[in-house]
């Protein structure tokens, strides 16, 4: 009898080994969001899984979410990303802040990505290096960013510090007909895994401004084909001036028709 309850206690403890060796995702994911990236890469190297966390969308925002807290808790978990726009005397535009504190005292800058520039925009003398947020913030981490310039577009990630600089437009390279844009949107496709950008614009002839063809068109980018694409949308619309609202994976906005008699929200997916 004694035999068998030393086997029955030494199963017992065999398994209660085996049990502490288990990590649950929950736990592995909240330990490596707290590592740096460049540990991150780092060990990569160890398992396969490791190399594929920055594609995984339950990591990336749990690691964004630690980034943004790190070194200093935020009262109730809450943060603010602040983004300054106009020129002081005391401080550049174009800056981009987290908040932090019970009284949101705590500035953190955050430096923008380098992104080279066309230097046609460098010897302007209004020309500033900083950039607009296109949208109402991030979207799982991910801000979309438009240079000041107003010629290029990037998707950045300021928790890994990665960017892609979205390549031009194909219609708007005619050599008599651009498009002038007056408003873009930025989402991401839950069912494709993908994030886009949708512009939407009149044509215009070229060189001679003040001509319009009276025709709008709608294009959207694909990051995961990395290309533009024209979609026909047979929607007559002006834009309002306010925010787009990303909110259940749907962009909102709020838009009018042409004779602004009729006030309505236009959602994109």
């Amino acid at each position: 009898m004694k035999n068998c309850a030393h086997v029955i206690k030494a199963t017992n403890e065999n398994v209660k080994v085996r049990n502490q060796s288990h990590i649950p995702n929950d736990l592995f994911f909240f330990i490596l969001s707290k590592m740096s990236i460049k540990s991150l890469k780092r060990f990569g190297c160890v398992h396969k899984s490791w190399s594929l966390l920055f594609d995984n969308l339950y990591f990336m925002t749990m690691y964004r979410n630690s980034f943004l807290t790190k070194n200093h808790p935020y009262y109730d978990d809450t943060s603010v990303l602040l983004h300054q726009t106009f020129h002081t005397y005391l401080q550049e535009p174009y800056q981009l802040q987290t908040l932090s504190g019970e009284r949101f005292e705590k500035r953190v800058n955050l430096d923008w990505p380098s992104v080279k520039l066309d230097p046609i925009y460098l010897h302007k003398e209004e020309y500033d290096s900083g950039f607009n947020i296109i949208g109402s913030g991030s979207v799982h981490g991910t801000i979309c960013l438009l240079c000041a310039s107003q010629e290029n577009i990037i998707l950045w990630n300021p928790s890994n510090k990665e960017f892609k600089l979205l390549p031009p437009s194909p219609f708007d390279s005619e050599p008599y007909w651009g498009v002038l844009i007056d408003h873009r949107s930025f989402g991401y496709d839950r069912v494709r895994d993908d994030y886009k950008v949708m512009c939407h614009g009149q044509v215009i002839q070229k060189y001679n401004y003040g001509i319009y063809s009276g025709s709008y068109i709608w294009e959207i980018y694909s990051l995961r084909s990395n290309s533009w694409r024209k979609i026909n949308v047979d929607m007559e619309h002006n834009h309002m001036d306010c925010e787009q609202v990303y909110l259940d994976g749907l962009a909102h906005w709020m838009c009018s028709n042409e004779g602004r008699n009729q006030v309505y929200l236009l959602s994109f997916d």
